[in-house]
Formats: C-alpha cells, structure tokens, sequence
C-alpha cells in the first residue's frame, strides 16, 4: 500500500512538473499565457466563435482562426443534407465562404464550461425570430499558438453540436413526426 502511495505522489509530481507552467511549476508558479490559455484568452476565444455566427466578418475569421483550421459537426452536415462524421469545413477559406454566405444567428453564450491550456468548452443559445424558436448547442474549440505570443491564441478546431431538427424549424423547415407505431 505504501509503495502505491508513493507511486501514485511520484506521478502527480512528475505530470505537475510537465505542465506548461512558468517559473516555479504548478505549485506557486505563475502561469505562462503563451504555452496556456488563461480566462481572458478563453473567453476571447468563445466571444470571438460566437462573433463568427452571430456577425460574421471575414476579418474577425482570419484573425481567429489558425491556418490549419478545420470544423467537426454532424448537426450542420445533417441541416445540409451531407454525410455525417466527415469535417463540416476542412480550412478557414471553406468557413469563410459557408459561414459568410448564412445570415447572423442571434447567439449567445450561456456559459464558458471549462477551459486548459488548449481547449475550451462552452455552451450556447440561439434565438430565431419572436417566440419559443431557441436551439441550444454545446461547442469545444480547440486553440493553438503558432506565434507564441499572449495574444496570438486562435481556434484550430471546432467541435459543434446542436438540435438541428429545432434549427431547421426555427428557420422556417417543417418536420413531420413518423406516424404512430399501432400497439401490441
């Protein structure tokens, strides 16, 4: 039992000394804003993805997001009638020209779930029109740093999930429910 103990100690210490902390490690260290997101660049990062859909600019998309940027979401591939498990956008320019071509959805963050050095998990609300037109949605960004600058932080993927079947609704689709199963 004691061997675990120190085993398990040996450990903790060794992952705490390879986090990407600054000088003096997790333990009274300061943190190093160009290795690690801290809460203001993570909640740039959620306010910018929410600035994309809400009131697209194709300037805001080439500053946020990376060179390498690509985007997962079987809801928007199912709103668009594609496969799913494939990107939904495999580079920034494929964003910018679907993402420029939509007209802004009113989102809004309801909350900045988690965030780690690199990734950030939040939630959101999307309100079309006047009434109970709402989709909620949940999106996980994934950050990188090529420049390695504090505030050089910008979205290399794009994780999206949302009610698609609401959406569809609330931009004017109809959805006709399968008919009733007959009892047994």
């Amino acid at each position: 039992m004691r061997s675990s103990l120190i085993t398990a100690t040996a450990a903790l210490v060794g992952s705490a000394v390879a986090v990407p902390w600054g000088k003096g490690g997790l333990w009274g260290g300061k943190h190093d804003p160009t290795k690690c997101l801290n809460w203001d660049t993570a909640n740039y990062l959620a306010t910018s993805f929410q600035s994309l859909i809400a009131a697209f600019s194709t300037t805001t998309a080439e500053t946020v997001l990376a060179d390498d940027f690509t985007d997962f979401s079987n809801s928007i591939l199912s709103l668009i009638g594609q496969p799913v498990d494939v990107p939904a956008f495999t580079s920034k320019e494929q964003f910018i020209q679907g993402q420029g071509a939509q007209p802004p959805v009113p989102l809004e963050i309801l909350a900045i779930d988690a965030f780690n050095c690199q990734n950030v998990t939040l939630r959101w609300n999307a309100k079309f029109g006047v009434g109970p037109q709402s989709v909620n949605g949940i999106t996980h960004l994934t950050a990188s740093n090529s420049q390695g600058q504090k505030d050089t932080w910008q979205i290399s993927v794009i994780y999206t999930e949302f009610d698609s079947l609401a959406w569809w609704k609330a931009i004017g689709g109809t959805v006709n429910p399968p008919p009733p199963q007959p009892s047994s």
